[in-house]
């Protein structure tokens, strides 16, 4: 179990301790992780589990938390992860781009196919 893992911590160690945290994961340990970064959640977990009161109101993958059920986060306080804020604004804009990425490289491949189409 890691309770808010990143807090407090510089880039570098941040990115330290959640490359052992994925690691662990890659040998099959179950981790729990605990975070109010919503950004670190997304990117990290195949489950998320959203709690509200002291219930749990959502238990499904990153997708249908953040983006299927983004209105329901909204009217609890809870923020979509920053990547798929811009992927929104650029989907308002009339790019073609899916909101629901949450992977660096596929959203760094995603932008350049948009660039790509602007040259």
């Amino acid at each position: 179990i890691f309770d808010e893992p990143g807090v407090g911590l510089d880039p570098k160690s941040k990115e330290k301790i959640f490359a052992l945290i994925h690691g662990l994961y890659k040998e099959g340990t179950s981790i729990i992780l605990v975070s109010h970064d919503m950004d670190v959640v997304a990117s990290f977990s195949n489950r998320v589990l959203v709690m509200n009161k002291g219930k749990i109101i959502l238990d499904d993958t990153p997708y249908v938390v953040f983006i299927k059920n983004r209105k329901l986060l909204e009217s609890i306080n809870l923020d979509i992860p920053d990547i798929s804020k811009i992927l929104f604004d650029l989907k308002k804009c009339g790019y073609d781009v899916d909101p629901g990425l949450f992977n660096i490289s596929e959203i760094k491949k995603e932008i350049e196919r948009i660039l790509n189409g602007l040259i």
